[in-house]
């Protein structure tokens, strides 16, 4: 969505309006915003949850106080969760991938056992041979 460019409350109600009509009766509109008045005491509630979660976890105090900063300081919060900047290898990130690397792994054998001698897995196998040999 674009709503955070837009400053003016009834521009954006406009515009939400607008793609209401244009959606099919009774189909669902789901709408999502990371903003909030920065001041307010339940914005500040949950990013003390979100630090302790960190805390939790291993964190140092200087560095999750610092992820806070920016979070605040950001323009919105997707452009913090989906930075191009490195992710710091921590146990969540770890987890996560080596997780994603035995999902690959298991559905590889599983697709190479169901469909053994079908011209497609044998094509497939003869060039993973050939990558992980020239």
């Amino acid at each position: 969505m674009v709503l955070h460019f837009i400053d003016d409350i009834q521009e954006k109600l406009r515009l939400l309006r607008n793609i209401n009509n244009h959606l099919k009766p009774r189909k669902p509109f789901v709408l999502v915003s990371a903003y909030g008045d920065q001041d307010s005491a339940e914005l500040h509630d949950r990013i003390d949850v979100w630090k302790s979660f960190f805390l939790d976890a291993g964190y140092e105090n200087s560095k999750v106080d610092d992820m806070g900063k920016v979070i605040m300081e950001t323009s919105s919060i997707s452009e913090y969760l989906f930075q191009t900047r490195p992710i710091p290898p921590n146990v969540f990130y770890i987890l996560s991938n080596s997780s994603t690397a035995l999902v690959v792994l298991v559905l590889s054998i599983y697709v190479a056992e169901r469909f053994a001698g079908h011209w497609f897995t044998n094509a497939i196998i003869k060039t993973g041979q050939m990558t992980l040999t020239h």
